[in-house]
């Protein structure tokens, strides 16, 4: 006795299929992308004297963990106080790299800065805090 597909289940099982090809498809697309992933992505400075601590320098160290050259396209910053510096060459794959940011505060109390650093990587835009106490 053969067994004959309606249409609708043929449709069924060609959406399905479709639907499961479309995702190798980007799971292999992502792969074959940059991925960025750093050592730490939220820095406090602790207590900070207004008049003492006139610039504060900190580190960002991230790796390429993906298959292919990394690019950092920006980095934006959530305060004129707070000036990024950051690569502009390409980081090959398994290479180490860092973000420098320079900190100036202005008034007292608590802060947090927040840096926007978008790549080509899969995680496109990836958020870094800067937190602390001014006194």
């Amino acid at each position: 006795m053969k067994s004959c597909k309606t249409y609708s289940e043929v449709t069924e099982i060609f959406l399905i299929m479709s639907l499961l090809l479309s995702i190798t498809f980007k799971v292999y697309a992502q792969e074959d992308k940059p991925i960025i992933h750093f050592e730490y992505m939220e820095y406090s400075v602790g207590i900070l004297d207004l008049m003492k601590d006139s610039v504060i320098h900190i580190t960002f160290p991230f790796s390429n963990e993906g298959e292919q050259p990394l690019v950092i396209l920006s980095v934006k910053t959530s305060c004129n106080c707070t000036i990024a510096d950051y690569p502009r060459h390409p980081v090959s794959q398994n290479k180490k790299d860092i973000i420098k940011v320079e900190f100036r505060p202005a008034d007292k109390g608590f802060f947090k800065r927040i840096l926007f650093v978008k790549t080509n990587a899969v995680n496109h835009t990836i958020a870094l805090e800067i937190a602390g106490e001014v006194r």
